[in-house]
């Protein structure tokens, strides 16, 4: 499937159509132009996934307090998002949420379940000065990093729930 769901895993048909009728409220741009707007439609995908294959919603990674390069800035953000001029150090990004979910609905679950999970800050601070300026329907991202080792994620939406400041301790 072009929504990143393993064809096979979805068995009763009544399932199959709880996550099509999802992931169509994401490609049809049905779901609220938001990153917390889209998360309801991802998570209704997600969990008839969950229902099927008998897992819960929770992801080890949301716990994890070493996150990788890919789990705060994932392929999607680097393929389908606009990569903006580094600032004091930083690479930044901004990427449409419509666009992220639609590419990789479990991905883009998994990404808000890591990123919702983390400290937040406040989108006024001193800090944010090197987070891009987002629209409703986009995500900014500031990172700094050594190679694969994140030094520093800023990490915000217009959604309050998406202003993630993470720094490994």
């Amino acid at each position: 499937s072009s929504a990143g769901i393993a064809p096979g895993a979805l068995t009763p048909l009544g399932n199959q159509e709880q996550v099509i009728d999802a992931l169509d409220d994401i490609n049809s741009g049905g779901a609220a132009a938001t990153a917390g707007g889209l998360l309801g439609a991802v998570d209704q995908a997600q969990d008839a996934v969950n229902d099927i294959n008998g897992t819960s919603g929770a992801n080890d990674a949301e716990a994890s307090t070493s996150l990788t390069f890919a789990d705060l800035l994932p392929e999607p953000v680097i393929r389908l998002g606009t990569r903006l001029d580094d600032v004091d150090g930083y690479e930044r990004y901004v990427v449409e949420a419509r666009k992220f979910a639609a590419d990789d609905a479990a991905g883009y679950a998994r990404f808000l379940a890591i990123v919702q999970a983390q400290s937040q800050f406040d989108p006024a601070s001193a800090d944010a000065k090197v987070v891009p300026q987002v629209q409703a329907d986009e995500i900014g991202f500031a990172v700094l990093h050594d190679g694969d080792r994140i030094v520093r994620a800023l990490i915000v939406s217009s959604d309050p729930a998406v202003h993630v400041d993470y720094a490994p301790g």
